[in-house]
């Protein structure tokens, strides 16, 4: 879906994560930054270009890793959750602005 986000042109991709989980990395020039997305999580994602960078503004709610590094979505089994959660947040992507 288009939208924008402090003014610039931006994508948002609503996410359901299926039972299995999905991983995205290593990403070209990030190679120790882990990114994937557990068993069940929902997830909002925006893609902005901000000059010649694209810029990945990232919203999920999950609980911190256990012991094993694994987080659980604590909104998994309550979509309604999430979506209060983005109501809530959306003032601060309302209030971006870029340098």
């Amino acid at each position: 879906m288009k939208t924008t986000i402090g003014g610039r042109d931006a994508t948002r991709i609503d996410i359901v994560v299926g039972a299995d989980g999905v991983t995205f990395s290593p990403i070209q020039g990030f190679p120790d930054i882990p990114l994937g997305m557990g068993p069940g999580q929902h997830q909002r994602l925006f893609i902005v270009m901000v000059g010649e960078k694209q810029v990945l503004i990232r919203i999920n709610l999950f609980t911190p890793g256990n012991d094993n590094g694994q987080s659980k979505a604590i909104d998994e089994d309550n979509l309604e959750h999430f979506d209060r959660a983005l109501k809530a947040l959306q003032p601060m992507l309302d209030s971006v602005v870029w340098q």
